[in-house]
Protein backbone atom coordinates (compact mmCIF):
# COMPACT_ATOMS: atom_id res chain seq x y z
CA UNK A 1 0.00 0.00 0.00
CA UNK A 2 1.22 3.49 -0.73
CA UNK A 3 0.89 6.55 1.46
CA UNK A 4 0.89 9.51 -0.87
CA UNK A 5 0.49 13.03 0.47
CA UNK A 6 -2.35 14.68 -1.48
CA UNK A 7 -4.84 15.94 1.07
CA UNK A 8 -4.38 19.57 2.04
CA UNK A 9 -4.48 21.18 5.44
CA UNK A 10 -6.08 24.61 5.74
CA UNK A 11 -3.88 27.58 4.98
CA UNK A 12 -1.88 29.02 7.84
CA UNK A 13 -0.47 25.71 8.98
CA UNK A 14 2.76 25.89 6.97
CA UNK A 15 4.79 27.50 9.74
CA UNK A 16 3.39 25.08 12.28
CA UNK A 17 4.42 22.17 10.10
CA UNK A 18 7.95 23.48 9.75
CA UNK A 19 8.42 24.64 13.33
CA UNK A 20 6.72 21.80 15.14
CA UNK A 21 6.96 18.64 13.09
CA UNK A 22 10.75 18.90 12.93
CA UNK A 23 10.78 17.82 16.55
CA UNK A 24 9.11 14.47 16.01
CA UNK A 25 11.08 11.62 17.57
CA UNK A 26 10.78 8.33 19.38
CA UNK A 27 10.72 6.67 22.75
CA UNK A 28 14.05 5.86 24.40
CA UNK A 29 14.85 2.21 24.00
CA UNK A 30 17.53 -0.20 25.08
CA UNK A 31 18.74 -1.76 21.84
CA UNK A 32 21.81 -3.40 20.41
CA UNK A 33 22.49 -0.97 17.58
CA UNK A 34 24.33 -3.60 15.61
CA UNK A 35 21.41 -5.99 15.51
CA UNK A 36 18.44 -3.70 16.08
CA UNK A 37 17.19 -5.94 18.88
CA UNK A 38 16.44 -5.20 22.50
CA UNK A 39 13.69 -4.45 24.97
CA UNK A 40 11.73 -1.26 25.51
CA UNK A 41 12.58 0.72 28.62
CA UNK A 42 9.61 3.06 28.58
CA UNK A 43 7.06 1.17 26.53
CA UNK A 44 6.36 -2.22 28.03
CA UNK A 45 3.40 -4.16 29.29
CA UNK A 46 2.54 -7.16 31.39
CA UNK A 47 2.30 -10.40 29.43
CA UNK A 48 -1.15 -10.80 27.95
CA UNK A 49 -4.08 -8.41 28.11
CA UNK A 50 -5.24 -9.22 31.62
CA UNK A 51 -7.22 -6.31 32.98
CA UNK A 52 -6.45 -4.16 34.78
CA UNK A 53 -3.56 -3.80 32.35
CA UNK A 54 -0.61 -1.68 33.51
CA UNK A 55 1.23 -0.15 30.57
CA UNK A 56 4.35 1.92 31.15
CA UNK A 57 4.27 4.75 28.64
CA UNK A 58 5.69 8.27 29.10
CA UNK A 59 4.67 11.93 29.22
CA UNK A 60 5.72 14.75 26.89
CA UNK A 61 8.94 15.28 28.86
CA UNK A 62 9.90 11.63 28.49
CA UNK A 63 9.17 10.70 32.08
CA UNK A 64 7.83 7.16 32.60
CA UNK A 65 4.09 7.28 33.22
CA UNK A 66 2.04 4.19 33.98
CA UNK A 67 -1.37 3.92 32.37
CA UNK A 68 -3.90 1.50 33.85
CA UNK A 69 -6.53 0.11 31.48
CA UNK A 70 -9.48 -1.54 33.19
CA UNK A 71 -10.95 -2.73 29.87
CA UNK A 72 -10.34 -2.29 26.15
CA UNK A 73 -10.99 1.34 25.14
CA UNK A 74 -14.26 1.97 23.36
CA UNK A 75 -13.94 5.65 22.39
CA UNK A 76 -10.60 6.79 20.97
CA UNK A 77 -9.41 10.20 19.83
CA UNK A 78 -6.29 9.83 17.66
CA UNK A 79 -4.36 12.97 16.73
CA UNK A 80 -1.51 11.63 14.62
CA UNK A 81 -1.99 9.93 11.28
CA UNK A 82 0.34 7.05 12.02
CA UNK A 83 -1.76 5.99 14.99
CA UNK A 84 -5.03 6.47 13.08
CA UNK A 85 -3.79 4.25 10.27
CA UNK A 86 -2.60 1.57 12.70
CA UNK A 87 -6.00 1.49 14.42
CA UNK A 88 -7.76 1.18 11.07
CA UNK A 89 -5.38 -1.50 9.87
CA UNK A 90 -6.12 -3.53 13.00
CA UNK A 91 -9.88 -3.30 12.55
CA UNK A 92 -10.49 -0.75 15.30
CA UNK A 93 -12.08 1.98 13.18
CA UNK A 94 -15.46 1.65 14.89
CA UNK A 95 -13.88 2.75 18.16
CA UNK A 96 -12.44 5.99 16.76
CA UNK A 97 -14.67 8.90 17.80
CA UNK A 98 -12.40 11.72 16.70
CA UNK A 99 -9.33 12.37 14.55
CA UNK A 100 -7.21 15.43 13.87
CA UNK A 101 -4.21 16.65 11.90
CA UNK A 102 -4.85 14.52 8.80
CA UNK A 103 -1.90 15.35 6.57
CA UNK A 104 -2.40 13.10 3.56
CA UNK A 105 -4.63 10.56 1.91
CA UNK A 106 -4.94 7.31 3.80
CA UNK A 107 -3.48 4.14 2.24
CA UNK A 108 -5.79 2.75 -0.39
CA UNK A 109 -6.97 -0.30 1.56
CA UNK A 110 -8.22 1.82 4.49
CA UNK A 111 -8.98 5.07 2.65
CA UNK A 112 -12.76 4.76 2.44
CA UNK A 113 -13.05 4.02 6.15
CA UNK A 114 -10.52 6.69 7.09
CA UNK A 115 -12.32 9.43 5.18
CA UNK A 116 -15.52 8.71 7.13
CA UNK A 117 -13.93 9.25 10.55
CA UNK A 118 -15.18 12.25 12.53
CA UNK A 119 -12.69 15.09 12.08
CA UNK A 120 -12.57 17.26 15.22
CA UNK A 121 -9.79 19.55 14.00
CA UNK A 122 -7.80 20.14 10.84
CA UNK A 123 -4.65 20.54 12.90
CA UNK A 124 -3.76 20.07 16.58
CA UNK A 125 -6.98 20.07 18.63
CA UNK A 126 -7.26 21.93 21.93
CA UNK A 127 -8.44 19.97 24.94
CA UNK A 128 -12.02 21.21 24.72
CA UNK A 129 -12.42 19.63 21.27
CA UNK A 130 -10.87 16.38 22.46
CA UNK A 131 -13.14 16.23 25.49
CA UNK A 132 -16.14 17.03 23.31
CA UNK A 133 -15.75 13.60 21.74
CA UNK A 134 -16.03 11.93 25.19
CA UNK A 135 -12.97 9.67 24.73
CA UNK A 136 -11.73 7.02 27.12
CA UNK A 137 -8.36 7.02 25.30
CA UNK A 138 -6.43 9.86 23.66
CA UNK A 139 -3.57 8.82 21.40
CA UNK A 140 -1.04 11.11 19.77
CA UNK A 141 2.51 12.46 19.61
CA UNK A 142 4.61 13.57 22.56
CA UNK A 143 4.79 17.16 21.32
CA UNK A 144 0.98 17.38 21.27
CA UNK A 145 0.54 16.54 24.95
CA UNK A 146 1.23 20.00 26.34
CA UNK A 147 -0.69 23.12 27.24
CA UNK A 148 0.88 25.36 24.61
CA UNK A 149 -0.60 26.82 21.44
CA UNK A 150 -0.45 23.50 19.62
CA UNK A 151 -1.12 21.37 22.66
CA UNK A 152 -4.08 19.16 23.48
CA UNK A 153 -3.35 18.99 27.23
CA UNK A 154 -0.98 16.95 29.34
CA UNK A 155 -0.95 13.23 30.01
CA UNK A 156 -1.32 13.99 33.70
CA UNK A 157 -4.44 16.10 33.11
CA UNK A 158 -6.18 13.40 31.08
CA UNK A 159 -5.26 10.72 33.57
CA UNK A 160 -6.66 12.87 36.35
CA UNK A 161 -9.95 12.94 34.47
CA UNK A 162 -10.03 9.17 34.19
CA UNK A 163 -9.05 9.24 30.51
CA UNK A 164 -6.12 7.13 29.35
CA UNK A 165 -3.44 8.81 27.27
CA UNK A 166 -1.01 6.95 25.04
CA UNK A 167 1.94 8.67 23.38
CA UNK A 168 3.07 7.05 20.15
CA UNK A 169 6.55 5.70 20.91
CA UNK A 170 8.16 7.06 17.76
CA UNK A 171 7.32 10.63 18.80
CA UNK A 172 9.30 11.10 22.01
CA UNK A 173 11.19 14.39 22.14
CA UNK A 174 13.79 13.07 24.58
CA UNK A 175 14.84 9.63 23.33
CA UNK A 176 16.71 8.28 20.35
CA UNK A 177 14.09 6.98 17.93
CA UNK A 178 14.34 3.96 15.70
CA UNK A 179 11.81 2.62 13.22
CA UNK A 180 11.44 -0.47 15.37
CA UNK A 181 9.52 1.71 17.85
CA UNK A 182 6.63 1.83 15.38
CA UNK A 183 6.45 -1.95 15.51
CA UNK A 184 6.49 -1.87 19.33
CA UNK A 185 3.52 0.49 19.24
CA UNK A 186 1.58 -1.94 17.06
CA UNK A 187 2.16 -4.65 19.66
CA UNK A 188 1.10 -2.31 22.48
CA UNK A 189 -2.13 -1.52 20.66
CA UNK A 190 -2.75 -5.24 20.59
CA UNK A 191 -2.37 -5.41 24.35
CA UNK A 192 -4.48 -2.32 25.06
CA UNK A 193 -7.38 -3.53 22.91
CA UNK A 194 -6.92 -7.24 23.62
CA UNK A 195 -6.31 -8.09 19.98
CA UNK A 196 -2.80 -9.51 20.35
CA UNK A 197 -3.04 -12.13 17.55
CA UNK A 198 -3.90 -9.57 14.87
CA UNK A 199 -1.46 -6.96 16.20
CA UNK A 200 1.38 -9.42 16.60
CA UNK A 201 0.85 -10.79 13.10
CA UNK A 202 0.95 -7.29 11.61
CA UNK A 203 3.98 -6.37 13.74
CA UNK A 204 5.77 -9.52 12.60
CA UNK A 205 5.03 -8.64 8.96
CA UNK A 206 6.46 -5.15 9.45
CA UNK A 207 9.50 -6.51 11.27
CA UNK A 208 10.15 -8.96 8.44
CA UNK A 209 9.96 -6.13 5.90
CA UNK A 210 12.30 -3.96 7.98
CA UNK A 211 14.78 -6.79 8.56
CA UNK A 212 14.86 -7.48 4.83
CA UNK A 213 15.55 -3.81 4.16
CA UNK A 214 18.31 -3.65 6.74
CA UNK A 215 19.94 -6.75 5.29
CA UNK A 216 19.89 -5.31 1.77
CA UNK A 217 21.24 -1.95 2.94
CA UNK A 218 23.90 -3.44 5.23
CA UNK A 219 27.43 -2.65 4.19
CA UNK A 220 26.53 0.48 2.30
CA UNK A 221 29.09 3.26 2.89
CA UNK A 222 27.80 5.44 5.71
CA UNK A 223 28.38 8.99 6.86
CA UNK A 224 27.16 10.84 3.80
CA UNK A 225 25.11 13.95 4.52
CA UNK A 226 21.41 14.23 3.75
CA UNK A 227 19.44 17.45 3.90
CA UNK A 228 15.66 17.28 4.42
CA UNK A 229 13.97 20.35 2.98
CA UNK A 230 10.63 21.68 1.80
CA UNK A 231 9.10 24.82 0.31
CA UNK A 232 11.92 25.77 -2.06
CA UNK A 233 10.77 28.92 -3.84
CA UNK A 234 13.85 29.56 -5.94
CA UNK A 235 15.81 31.40 -3.28
CA UNK A 236 14.81 30.12 0.16
CA UNK A 237 13.68 26.84 1.69
CA UNK A 238 12.67 25.26 4.97
CA UNK A 239 14.71 22.48 6.56
CA UNK A 240 14.18 19.70 9.10
CA UNK A 241 17.10 19.40 11.48
CA UNK A 242 18.52 16.71 13.74
CA UNK A 243 15.68 17.11 16.24
CA UNK A 244 13.52 15.25 13.74
CA UNK A 245 14.73 12.20 15.58
CA UNK A 246 12.92 9.28 14.02
CA UNK A 247 13.87 10.67 10.65
CA UNK A 248 17.54 10.52 11.68
CA UNK A 249 17.21 6.76 12.10
CA UNK A 250 15.39 6.63 8.75
CA UNK A 251 18.39 8.35 7.15
CA UNK A 252 20.89 6.23 9.07
CA UNK A 253 19.39 3.03 7.72
CA UNK A 254 20.10 4.42 4.25
CA UNK A 255 23.69 5.21 5.22
CA UNK A 256 23.27 8.96 5.77
CA UNK A 257 23.44 11.47 8.61
CA UNK A 258 21.36 14.62 8.93
CA UNK A 259 23.31 17.48 7.39
CA UNK A 260 22.12 20.01 9.96
CA UNK A 261 21.28 20.32 13.63
CA UNK A 262 18.92 23.22 13.07
CA UNK A 263 15.41 23.50 11.73
CA UNK A 264 14.09 26.63 10.15
CA UNK A 265 12.20 28.48 7.45
CA UNK A 266 13.27 30.92 4.75
CA UNK A 267 16.86 29.70 4.68
CA UNK A 268 19.02 31.01 1.85
CA UNK A 269 21.02 29.17 -0.78
CA UNK A 270 24.23 30.15 1.02
CA UNK A 271 23.20 27.90 3.89
CA UNK A 272 22.64 24.97 1.56
CA UNK A 273 26.02 25.53 -0.06
CA UNK A 274 27.71 25.61 3.36
CA UNK A 275 25.98 22.36 4.40
CA UNK A 276 27.16 20.73 1.16
CA UNK A 277 24.79 17.72 1.31
CA UNK A 278 25.35 14.52 -0.65
CA UNK A 279 21.59 13.93 -0.89
CA UNK A 280 18.55 16.17 -0.60
CA UNK A 281 15.18 14.79 0.44
CA UNK A 282 12.46 17.18 -0.66
CA UNK A 283 9.37 16.61 1.49
CA UNK A 284 6.02 17.29 -0.15
CA UNK A 285 3.71 18.14 2.74
CA UNK A 286 0.06 19.01 2.90
CA UNK A 287 -0.90 22.61 2.16
CA UNK A 288 2.46 23.48 0.64
CA UNK A 289 2.00 26.64 -1.43
CA UNK A 290 4.37 25.25 -4.06
CA UNK A 291 4.22 22.47 -6.59
CA UNK A 292 6.80 20.02 -5.28
CA UNK A 293 7.87 18.62 -8.65
CA UNK A 294 8.39 22.11 -10.06
CA UNK A 295 10.31 23.10 -6.93
CA UNK A 296 12.67 20.14 -7.30
CA UNK A 297 13.28 20.97 -10.96
CA UNK A 298 14.01 24.58 -9.97
CA UNK A 299 16.39 23.39 -7.27
CA UNK A 300 18.36 21.22 -9.69
CA UNK A 301 18.63 24.13 -12.13
CA UNK A 302 20.10 26.64 -9.65
CA UNK A 303 23.45 27.82 -11.04
CA UNK A 304 24.87 28.65 -7.61
CA UNK A 305 24.26 25.08 -6.38
CA UNK A 306 25.90 23.13 -9.18
CA UNK A 307 28.97 22.29 -7.06
CA UNK A 308 26.86 20.90 -4.21
CA UNK A 309 27.23 17.09 -4.44
CA UNK A 310 23.48 16.41 -4.21
CA UNK A 311 22.84 18.75 -7.13
CA UNK A 312 25.87 17.76 -9.20
CA UNK A 313 25.04 14.05 -8.84
CA UNK A 314 21.26 14.57 -9.21
CA UNK A 315 20.66 13.05 -5.80
CA UNK A 316 17.48 15.00 -5.03
CA UNK A 317 14.45 12.87 -4.21
CA UNK A 318 10.82 13.89 -3.82
CA UNK A 319 9.24 12.12 -0.84
CA UNK A 320 5.61 12.40 0.31
CA UNK A 321 5.31 13.68 3.87
CA UNK A 322 3.71 10.53 5.21
CA UNK A 323 6.55 8.39 3.83
CA UNK A 324 9.11 9.97 6.15
CA UNK A 325 7.27 12.07 8.75
CA UNK A 326 4.11 10.05 9.34
CA UNK A 327 5.40 7.98 12.28
CA UNK A 328 3.34 4.96 11.23
CA UNK A 329 3.79 1.83 9.19
CA UNK A 330 3.88 3.97 6.03
CA UNK A 331 7.27 5.23 7.23
CA UNK A 332 8.71 1.73 6.97
CA UNK A 333 7.22 1.40 3.50
CA UNK A 334 8.57 4.85 2.68
CA UNK A 335 12.09 3.72 3.57
CA UNK A 336 11.83 0.93 1.00
CA UNK A 337 10.61 3.32 -1.69
CA UNK A 338 13.38 5.84 -1.07
CA UNK A 339 16.01 3.09 -0.92
CA UNK A 340 14.95 2.03 -4.42
CA UNK A 341 15.63 5.56 -5.65
CA UNK A 342 18.90 6.11 -3.80
CA UNK A 343 20.32 2.71 -4.76
CA UNK A 344 18.76 1.77 -8.13
CA UNK A 345 18.68 -1.98 -8.63
CA UNK A 346 19.78 -2.76 -5.09
CA UNK A 347 16.28 -3.67 -3.94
Amino acid sequence: MYCFNTRRLPSGVVCAVLCCLVCLGACSKSRDTATGTGTAELVSAEAGAVYPLRLENFDAAGNPYVQVFTKPPERVVATTQGSIEALLKLGLGSRIVGVANIISDFPEDIRAEGEKLPLISNQWPPMELVLGASPDLVMGRAMDFNEGEYGLGTVETYTGMGINAYIWASSSLTGNPVLEDIIDDIRNIGLIFDIQPAADAFAAELQEDLDRLKAVLAGRPGGKKALMITDFDGSTYGQFGAKAKLQNDFLAKLGFVNATEQAGTSLGLETMIALNPDMIVYIDYADSPLNAQAAVADLLAQKSLQNVPAIADRQVFLVPFNDIMGHGYCTIEGLARLAEQVYPGLM
